[in-house]
């Protein structure tokens, strides 16, 4: 099946943002181009955030609009001189979905929502806006995809209905390999590690005021966000320096050696609609505690505990999450090697491939 994309581009992929979307979208890319038996043949990608001409990895080419070209107009010129016999949508309330409606004849669409967070009346000044985008782009969709069921039965609540079948497929992960001895044999005991940005929603002053009653326990964030000088002055108030750090911005490879030695992962977020980080702690022997649904989510695809669930993300609630999984003994190994075969590029992007093409 001949497919163009939209969506924004990881930075590999010469994206000038970066974000889970990206991410998956650049990964799943890369993926079918390397495994033509799969069945999707990359003809292009839409990249929303890059000005390349051409994926630096794959070679795929990146399509954009020209000056003075809507997107309605820019779209319709795409699928003219590409001939695609399907376009998937990455994010579903953007003005690429609102211009659905302008273009005719259009091949299949399947939209992707990654969340309807970016709909949300706090999260769009424009509210409405972004909503009525989505609502639009609805109706002219053959199908849609979601990484999770709570993220798909959040719909109802924003009084969409759509008739088009939905697929659940979680996102892929990759992740290089780690000797076993170094796997095993740095861990600092009683080590926790939080990844993401520091937004209200992520609840990462929730974990910091939990560490207030686990005084024997450690704790690094690494990220940034609006929240950051409230976390440093909260810890600096309570003198909780000698046992929270504040990394902000950390690479790639500072964050795997960081998640090498630590012990629990914890991201305690109040909603998340995936969140790669939870795979990717667990791919380096982590087990985590962070948002229920997700959680739960994860366990199902690996069928195995992997850590614990929230319900209440109170500092109380926290603290016994992060009590009761240190007290478990964990086998890393085996954490690892059920994450990353059951979440492997290859496969997560054969069940993209099998719904797109079937659906």
């Amino acid at each position: 099946m001949r497919l163009i994309s939209v969506g924004s581009v990881e930075s590999e992929h010469g994206g000038k943002t970066t974000g889970g979307v990206a991410r998956t979208h650049s990964l799943l890319t890369k993926t079918w181009v390397s495994n033509p038996e799969l069945g999707i043949e990359v003809v292009g990608v839409v990249a929303t955030n890059t000005k390349l001409s051409k994926d630096p990895v794959t070679g795929v080419p990146y399509f954009s609009k020209n000056e003075g070209e809507s997107q309605a107009s820019a779209l319709s010129r795409i699928i003219d001189e590409n001939n695609p016999d399907c376009i998937l949508l990455h994010h579903i309330a953007t003005g690429w979905g609102w211009s659905l409606q302008n273009i005719p004849n259009l091949p299949k669409v399947i939209g992707f929502v990654h969340s309807w967070r970016i709909t949300w009346e706090e999260y769009d000044s424009n509210f409405p806006k972004k909503l009525d985008f989505a609502k639009m782009a609805i109706g002219h969709l053959d199908s849609l995809l979601y990484h999770t069921n709570h993220c798909a039965n959040e719909m109802s609540a924003f009084g969409i209905f759509p008739s088009c079948p939905i697929s659940i497929i979680p996102p892929p992960l990759e992740t290089g390999y780690f000797d076993e001895e170094d796997f095993t044999s740095q861990r600092e005991s009683f080590h926790i590690v939080y990844l993401g940005n520091l937004l209200e929603h992520k609840n990462a002053m929730g974990l910091v005021k939990a560490m207030k009653n686990l005084d024997d326990m450690k704790l690094t964030i690494m990220g940034s966000g609006e929240l950051e000088k409230e976390l440093r002055d909260y810890i600096i108030e309570n003198e909780l320096e000698n046992r929270i750090t504040l990394s902000g911005y950390v690479s790639d490879e500072e964050v795997s050696e960081i998640f090498l030695k630590a012990d629990i992962f914890c991201a305690p977020s109040r909603y998340e609609q995936f969140s790669l980080v939870y795979l990717e702690a667990l791919a380096h022997g982590l087990p985590v505690v962070g948002y229920g649904p997700t959680i739960d989510a994860i366990r199902n695809e690996i069928g195995i505990e992997c850590g614990f669930s929230l319900e209440d993300y109170s500092p109380e609630s926290i603290q016994g999450a992060i009590k009761e999984v240190r007290s478990r003994k964990w086998d890393r190994v085996l954490l690892r090697d059920k994450v990353t075969s059951v979440f492997s590029p290859i496969l997560i992007a054969k069940r993209f491939a099998d719904s797109i093409i079937h659906q």
